[in-house]
């Protein structure tokens, strides 16, 4: 499946954890309001500064303003409000009724996009694209913009203007340090021989995981990630969200929406 296909008239939805991270998708975003899709975004924390950053970036990027939508959950307490955000979501998705709904990965780089993920995951009953921010909160240096095991990618490859644009829109989010992060981690990068490719190109495919208590890796990080504080966090956080939310008629054990 080609994850970046899309046709006019399609109603997509992005759903993001925090402002800012719109920009892992935002040259795709553009795409979609320029070929004439109707792009709704929500985001499930902001403050008045980062809403204002976010709202002015999609605006440029052709998202009209009444189809951005926040909820007022904490920055890094996302997992222990997901039986409070799903509500929201739930009433949002029911009531924009998307064909498409992209959202961030679940790939333990941070507790609010796994969280994001999840809540996705519940809130609507069709196939779910992800796309990659960052991964894993085991290391000292997280990966962005790539996923641990890249099976099922689709890998759009950005036009020099978008490039450009992109870079450019990466210095439109003064109140957090995501500009600054993205070049330390682009030339850390240079210096260990793997190009970081950020502003070259965008990645998404289908939703892979299912079973929400197990690490989204394999072997030692797998490890690495089970042993970790975050990962006990998360799960005695997600086993408290279903045991008020309880899987859907016809998913297997593994609480993960379809």
């Amino acid at each position: 499946m080609n994850a970046f296909e899309f046709e006019a008239g399609q109603r997509w939805v992005f759903v993001f954890p925090h402002p800012d991270d719109e920009l892992a998708v935002a040259a795709f975003i553009r795409r979609l309001c320029l070929g004439g899709a109707e792009v709704h975004i929500l985001w499930l924390h902001h403050t008045p500064v980062r809403k204002a950053e976010s709202t002015a970036v999609c605006i440029d990027l052709g998202v009209e303003e009444n189809r951005l939508h926040f909820w007022h959950g904490q920055d890094g307490r996302l997992c222990e409000q997901m039986a409070e955000a799903l509500p929201w979501l739930n009433e949002l998705m029911a009531e924009i009724e998307p064909d498409r709904v992209a959202t961030c990965a679940f790939e333990q780089g941070h507790l609010d996009h796994d969280a994001t993920h999840v809540l996705v995951r519940r809130a609507f009953a069709g196939t779910v694209l992800e796309f990659p921010l960052y991964y894993g909160y085991h290391t000292i240096m997280q990966r962005m913009n790539r996923f641990s095991d890249p099976a099922g990618q689709t890998v759009l490859t950005l036009t020099a203007e978008e490039i450009r644009v992109k870079k450019s829109w990466a210095k439109r989010y003064p109140s957090q340090t995501i500009y600054r992060v993205l070049c330390t981690y682009h030339l850390c990068c240079g210096v260990l021989g793997q190009p970081a490719k950020l502003a070259t190109r965008e990645v998404m495919r289908t939703a892979t995981t299912r079973d929400f208590l197990i690490p989204n890796h394999s072997g030692w990080r797998r490890h690495r990630l089970e042993v970790s504080d975050r990962w006990v966090r998360w799960t005695l956080a997600y086993r408290e969200f279903e045991r008020e939310y309880q899987p859907s008629v016809g998913l297997t054990s593994s609480p993960a929406a379809n």
